[in-house]
């Protein structure tokens, strides 16, 4: 096999890398999440369904942020909806993966309608499951914190459920549980009927947690959209701070994480782990 000598091959302009980057937790976090870590705000990225400013980036969030955008090409990879993702304050490109997956907008307002028609085969079956688990989980949720936490006053926002449309029907639900309380969410769902949860998979990151269609993921969506979107031997690269991050993330050519999220909690747990039983670092 031949190549180009080098000097040939470093005239030749370079492809600018493909970014496939989670939103929340990867570029920006709240307030809340800032100062735990000793770090002040930079800029506002988000704001609520009030209004409020939420989302903020730290210095080096920014400066990261800035770079991307002046040398990189970006795709947003995020479990915002449609409607969360028009939240961001910051100049995200289109086309961009939402809702985990479900929903490719190519435009604000225009999802891609190949990949819109697969989504609704998928969730359209389970509208009903998914109103009957959103129904049934606050007067569960109140049994379960009675046997949970006995004889504890507990916060008004102990457990609250809602549910993500998009075009009107019912994407995936969320339950939250209050941060002032020790994590209760991944017992909460596994002490539910295995009936409220059929045909769909979870996935918590801290005090959130998702019940999720199957077959409905951020890495389906970037198998799909990737092909039509790079150019041959164009770099791509990920970015996400979840464990559910790392599907759509093996799909690149290099991945990373951010400092303190979940997934670097759990690849450091696991090698520590590794360490400790193996008495080295190898791997088949």
């Amino acid at each position: 096999m031949t190549s180009l000598p080098l000097a040939t091959q470093l005239s030749d302009s370079p492809l600018p890398p493909l970014f496939l980057v989670d939103l929340d937790d990867t570029l920006f976090q709240t307030g809340r999440r800032l100062a735990s870590r000793g770090l002040d705000p930079k800029a506002t990225a988000t704001h609520d369904q009030h209004g409020q400013p939420l989302g903020m980036m730290s210095a080096r969030q920014w400066h990261w942020w800035r770079w991307l955008q002046q040398h990189a090409r970006l795709v947003p990879v995020t479990a915002r909806s449609s409607e969360g993702l028009a939240r961001v304050q910051l100049e995200l490109p289109f086309p961009a993966i939402c809702a985990h997956g479900a929903v490719i907008l190519q435009q604000p307002d225009q999802p891609d309608p190949v990949w819109w028609q697969r989504t609704l085969s998928l969730i359209t079956p389970l509208q009903a499951s998914l109103t009957t688990w959103y129904e049934s989980l606050p007067e569960l949720g109140l049994t379960f914190l009675a046997a949970h936490f006995p004889g504890q006053t507990l916060p008004m926002d102990a457990l609250r459920v809602q549910l993500q449309r998009e075009n009107g029907l019912i994407v995936y639900g969320v339950v939250r549980q209050s941060r002032h309380l020790p994590l209760f969410l991944t017992e909460f769902m596994q002490w539910l009927p295995p009936e409220l949860l059929a045909g769909c998979y979870l996935h918590r990151n801290g005090v959130t947690l998702a019940l999720i269609p199957e077959g409905i993921g951020k890495a389906e969506a970037v198998a799909y959209l990737l092909p039509q979107i790079s150019q041959p031997d164009q770099p791509v690269i990920g970015l996400g701070d979840s464990l559910s991050d790392c599907a759509f993330l093996q799909q690149c050519d290099w991945w990373g994480m951010p400092a303190a999220s979940q997934l670097d909690h759990w690849v450091g747990q696991q090698l520590a782990s590794h360490l400790e039983q193996a008495g080295g670092y190898w791997h088949d």
